[in-house]
């Protein structure tokens, strides 16, 4: 009989640059100890990038036992509920295959108009239903199914059962399907939980319109309504950015204040560039953070918008190399090009072995000759990789793939790894920078609206603000480390200037 816990579990509200990663090490290293044999000890993060961070950390101090778990939300549901229960009460059929599905394309393609949302959400229904009785499950249906099971009160118990410890990371990540899941095992009182997050990097709220899924309140967001159920803790400390961009971000921050580790720099600082157009404001940034790059090894700066094109322009002229959070998992390239393969035709692996009888050598040589083939430069768009597995590899490319186009930069940039690790210029939209880092970045609004909701200091402002873009702004102003260089796309007016001054933002006409 396993005992049922007393104490509540434990969230640490903690801010960009304060170490979480690293204290999560340390205590998943210091619980070990305690884990019983026939138990499960579970890191979970949004991530694979964040996953391996972990899982490396951890390989690095201890020999990692077989019964702990590091991984993303989705491998821990996966594993844990979804495939032990979903064919046995019958949610799922046993022949069943992963996909990444646009279902919401699917949804909107049917319907041909724009709908009520109760006929989308009823057409979404039919959809996934057909799907799954084709044994065709897409990847966000994984949450939704095993958020289901788990309100079954035997599936509960069998769950909060194996699991001894739970850490959670990158909560404010979670959504109300996901939060369900971990509510239950909070629930079953049988498990130690220790969870990590920051409210004000919520920026997920557009998934919950891909899903035609109601959107939270920011007061009511997951990781608000976990913490308030939880012995809630604060870290304050920063340990990435100077003092000037921390008392800068600080004023953003609806409920912590951090401390600079790092102290105050003599070039570090807020700016402001008064060009409305990139052909000035990029010159003026590179010529502004020189200093601070030539300084500093491996220093690199880093162009946010928010979307991922704003810079699409100016790729060739600064050398810019994009870059997402998913930060390349370390990887061969014969990898990324057999992952690449299986997500252009839908099946995995196995699947593509069995259907055209290949060995795994031969299932490698369909890797290496794609791979020659975007080294050639006859595989550089969609388009050509998909006539190239279908005239040379004799595959049948699927049309429905989500994010087949980012894959394929991946393997590009992979395969020109050499003069990415040398360069010190990259890009990315807001959203996928989460979790990077740079001495020097620039963020660029489209707009003087967009403006004003970056800089919006109103905590109530902020807590109504439905679209997340107080808080987009505050993820881009968070990846500095010593100099922040904001600019905007429309001229400003006098009230945002006075905003920026009363920031101590420094002005460059």
């Amino acid at each position: 009989m396993i005992p049922k816990i007393k104490d509540k579990p434990t969230m640490v509200i903690a801010g960009p640059g304060a170490g979480k990663t690293h204290e999560m090490v340390s205590r998943i290293v210091g619980t070990i100890k305690y884990l019983r044999p026939n138990r499960i000890l579970a890191a979970i993060t949004f991530t694979n990038a964040a996953t391996d961070s972990i899982r490396e950390k951890v390989q690095d101090l201890i020999q990692i036992p077989p019964n702990v778990f590091i991984g993303t939300n989705y491998s821990f549901f996966n594993q844990f509920i979804l495939l032990p229960f979903g064919t046995l009460f019958e949610y799922i059929p046993s022949d069943k295959l992963f996909l990444e599905i646009d279902v919401r394309r699917i949804v909107e393609e049917k319907l041909q108009r724009k709908g009520h949302p109760a006929a989308l959400q009823a057409i979404r229904k039919r959809v996934l239903n057909s799907l799954l009785k084709e044994g065709k499950i897409p990847f966000e249906q994984i949450v939704e199914i095993s958020s289901d099971l788990m309100k079954n009160p035997q599936i509960q118990k069998i769950v909060c059962n194996r699991i001894q410890f739970l850490f959670k990371d990158e909560f404010q990540d979670t959504d109300t399907t996901q939060m369900r899941i971990f509510d239950a095992i909070r629930k079953g009182k049988k498990t130690i939980i220790y969870s990590v997050g920051d409210p004000e990097q919520y920026i997920l709220g557009f998934t919950y319109n891909n899903r035609r899924v109601k959107k939270p309140s920011f007061r009511n967001i997951p990781i608000n309504k976990f913490a308030s159920g939880c012995d809630k803790r604060e870290n304050c400390v920063n340990k990435r950015a100077c003092e000037e961009l921390v008392q800068f971000t600080n004023n953003f921050h609806t409920s912590i204040k951090q401390k600079s580790e790092v102290g105050a720099i003599e070039q570090g600082g807020v700016f402001f560039i008064a060009d409305t157009d990139l052909h000035g404001i990029i010159p003026k940034f590179i010529e502004l953070t020189q200093t601070i790059i030539d300084s500093r090894k491996n220093s690199r700066r880093l162009f946010l918008g928010y979307e991922n094109k704003t810079f699409s322009g100016f790729v060739e002229k600064y050398g810019l190399v994009p870059i997402s959070n998913e930060h390349r998992r370390p990887s061969s390239t014969l990898r990324e090009s057999l992952e690449l393969l299986a997500s252009a035709v839908q099946l995995s692996s196995k699947g593509i072995k069995d259907k055209h009888d290949l060995d795994a050598v031969g299932y490698r040589k369909l890797g290496i000759k794609l791979l020659k083939a975007v080294i050639a430069g006859r595989t550089l768009t969609i388009e050509q990789l998909r006539r190239f597995l279908t005239d040379d590899l004799c595959l049948q490319c699927q049309y429905d793939v989500v994010n087949l186009e980012t894959k394929l930069e991946g393997l590009k940039s992979l395969l020109n790894r050499e003069n990415i690790m040398s360069a010190n210029n990259f890009y990315s939209s807001i959203h996928k920078a989460k979790g990077l880092e740079a001495e020097c970045v620039l963020i660029v609004s489209k707009s003087k609206k967009e403006l004003a909701k970056w800089l919006e200091t109103d905590v109530e402002e902020r807590c109504k603000d439905k679209a997340d873009t107080c808080r987009i702004g505050y993820v881009g102003f968070t990846r500095a480390k010593y100099i922040l260089c904001i600019a905007c796309k429309q001229p400003i007016d006098g009230s945002i200037e006075n905003t920026l001054l009363n920031l101590k933002v420094k002005i460059l006409n």
